[in-house]
């Protein structure tokens, strides 16, 4: 596939002035990569990261997601090269209204404009843990799936949060799509709030994967 750039030239014929436009052709630029996408910290909105240092030569980054499980991906916005992330709200960004995290996993993809005004390819996608809690101390979610490795069949730290001291308590570590809290029925009158999280898709470790978070009195969510 290649990208076609379009200029206009004037030219003086018999028949008088004319504005004629041609085609340059222009091999696609290389597919850039997402690091991981998140949740804010309040845990309202998904975050797409990405290593803005790896294109040098971008100008602006685009962020596309994912209309629905048959449909292609929509563009939801378009960033000033000097940024790296991008909270969704998807109370504001157009297309479908998807991307709550609250609801579903949702998928992401980016690509970016250098400073010619082409267009990279996009990158692969990358899909959000959505994380339930099914009761009485049960957890399930979906494995961290991107469009090049598939699901990710790594350690998924299952944690919870005193919302008080803002303390994180270790739960377990599995390799699994679902876990328990054996001390869910002991504990006392604490609401702790639960996150599923995993190391980051960057080499330098930008951070962690969270979920959206699960606490014992959200019904909606249990």
């Amino acid at each position: 596939m290649r990208n076609f750039t379009a200029f206009g030239v004037l030219l003086i014929s018999l028949s008088g002035l004319g504005l004629y436009f041609f085609l340059r052709t222009k091999d696609n630029l290389p597919a850039p990569e997402i690091c991981f996408v998140s949740v804010d910290a309040e845990s309202r909105f998904n975050t797409i990261h990405w290593k803005k240092r790896d294109y040098i030569d971008a100008e602006q980054f685009i962020v596309y997601r994912r209309t629905g499980f048959f449909s292609g991906y929509d563009e939801v916005a378009r960033l000033d090269a000097s940024i790296d992330d991008f909270t969704d709200d998807y109370n504001k960004t157009p297309g479908l209204k998807k991307g709550d995290p609250n609801q579903e996993s949702n998928s992401y993809k980016i690509a970016y404009l250098n400073r010619n005004g082409e267009m990279s390819e996009l990158s692969p996608y990358h899909s959000s843990i959505f994380l339930q809690h099914i009761g009485n101390g049960n957890f399930e979610w979906n494995y961290y799936k991107t469009g090049d490795k598939g699901e990710l069949r790594i350690d998924y730290n299952l944690v919870k949060v005193n919302p008080d001291t803002q303390d994180t308590i270790p739960v377990c570590t599995v390799q699994t799509d679902h876990a328990s809290d054996p001390d869910y029925n002991n504990t006392d009158a604490i609401n702790y709030i639960y996150f599923v999280l995993v190391n980051s898709n960057c080499a330098d470790n930008l951070g962690v994967l969270g979920s959206r978070n699960r606490t014992k009195s959200n019904n909606t969510n249990e």
